[in-house]
């Protein structure tokens, strides 16, 4: 229990007195037990604690968890806010959810924080959640980024203005049962998470996170050892780091190349020679920089766009969702505004692209 304390404690060294924290909280044991050690250790630092709970409605029992983490959090001295949401969209019941539970908390983070800044948003991920996201990353095969899983700190998911910490990444789910017990705290078990829950994939199968969860890190614990999962997420500690390393210097190549902002031109023959993996960091910056969100593309679109500056063929050019790129006198030029009429990659034209060879 002393050692949670201190990983919040520290997690809240520079957040300024009176300034209020929000813990986002589910009823489970890995929130329950970050609310309970946020409200141990704010208050001593002079800070106010809220929670948000979020009630999706997609169980029957929602609305009576949301009245037992209100119930639970209150005595404790947690000012709880209840946060009742549709879920809709195209991402299935797990994604929608996750949207709608993140511009809620982002809502209310927003409403207690000041002008320039919105509360400070506390998240329970542990180190069962940081392997599980560094296996689902991996089996999308996206790269290095996708596999470094998630920051300690940095900004809620989906909203870049939120601050976020996620202060017990370095414990893991049966530890924070032990925190909830010492302290007294109950927690829900929610029946989505489990292996055989309400949720599935299209085909039927068990929702992807709920199978690495159950199935896939205990075989892997089982044959390669108990430290598993710990491996895993020290892992993604270092890709982190080392993440940080490229786009620090993705960054100074990006304004080293570009030669115009508006229209966003960059100069091929300087980016060329650049090592790939900052070359195409610094293509992502510049999508970004045209209004076109990197996480819409997929690899294929950037291995495309990279070709366009390594092959050195001028009069050539590419359509990428919500954007135009085009070629000539050795100068990339972004235009935004045009769509790639349905072709899953993008379309090249006057010059015909080959696929790239996934590397």
């Amino acid at each position: 229990m002393n050692t949670t304390r201190i990983a919040v404690r520290e997690a809240l060294t520079e957040h300024p007195a009176g300034v209020p924290v929000i813990v986002g909280v589910s009823g489970g044991s890995d929130s329950m037990a970050l609310a309970a050690t946020v409200a141990f250790v704010a208050p001593k630092l002079g800070i106010p604690v809220h929670a948000v709970c979020v009630d999706h409605r997609l169980r029957p029992e929602s609305a009576a968890e949301a009245r037992f983490v209100v119930d639970e959090l209150r005595s404790r001295g947690v000012i709880v806010h209840v946060a009742r949401v549709a879920v809709s969209g195209e991402l299935g019941p797990e994604g929608n959810a996750r949207v709608a539970r993140y511009d809620a908390i982002a809502g209310y983070a927003r409403e207690l924080g000041t002008a320039r800044q919105p509360a400070s948003v506390l998240l329970g991920h542990t180190l069962n959640d940081q392997a599980e996201t560094v296996l689902l990353g991996f089996s999308r095969g996206s790269g290095a980024k996708s596999i470094a899983g998630m920051p300690a700190r940095g900004h809620l998911p989906l909203h870049s203005d939120v601050p976020m910490l996620r202060p017990l990444l370095g414990f893991n789910r049966q530890e924070l049962r032990v925190v909830c017990r010492e302290t007294k705290v109950e927690w829900i078990e929610d029946p989505s998470n489990d292996i055989d829950g309400p949720w599935r994939c299209a085909d039927g199968s068990a929702l992807r996170r709920s199978a690495v969860r159950h199935n896939l890190l205990p075989l892997m614990e089982d044959i390669l050892g108990p430290g598993t999962i710990a491996a895993i997420s020290r892992t993604a500690g270092l890709l982190q780091d080392d993440n940080q390393a490229l786009e620090f210097y993705a960054r100074a190549e990006f304004d080293r190349v570009v030669l115009s902002r508006n229209p966003l031109r960059i100069d091929c023959l300087s980016l060329a020679p650049v090592p790939q993996a900052v070359r195409r960091r610094v293509l992502k910056y510049a999508i970004e920089e045209s209004g076109v969100r990197s996480g819409e593309l997929v690899y294929w679109h950037i291995a495309r766009l990279d070709k366009l500056v390594t092959d050195r063929k001028n009069n050539s050019g590419l359509d990428l969702p919500g954007l135009r790129v085009t070629r000539e006198s050795h100068q990339l030029r972004f235009e935004s505004g045009a769509q790639s009429r349905h072709h899953p990659h993008g379309t090249s034209n006057p010059v015909t692209q080959a696929p790239m060879e996934d590397t």
